[in-house]
């Protein structure tokens, strides 16, 4: 069976370079520093065959304490209430 991936974004997520990303993300300036470093460990794990195939990597920034308690305290709020609906 064929599959058409026309138009079709793919998403793979990685933890290499993550520590680049734990040392540089707190200063904008050094945005183009910690690309360079993620993108030289990206080379160093996967053969230049797969990395040509993808169009474009995007680094994301770690997140804070405070985004991580806000993520938290919707999860505790959805399971109170699915609790709550099961009557426990």
């Amino acid at each position: 069976r064929t599959v058409d991936f026309t138009n079709t974004v793919l998403i793979l997520t990685s933890n290499i370079g993550s520590q680049s990303i734990l040392e540089l993300a707190g200063d904008p300036d050094q945005y183009g520093e910690m690309e360079q470093r993620v993108n030289e460990a990206l080379k160093a794990k996967f053969r230049p065959e797969f990395l040509n195939r993808l169009d474009n990597q995007i680094i994301f920034r770690s997140l804070e304490k405070e985004e991580l308690r806000k993520i938290v305290s919707l999860q505790v709020e959805r399971l109170s209430e699915r609790l709550e609906q099961r009557k426990l």
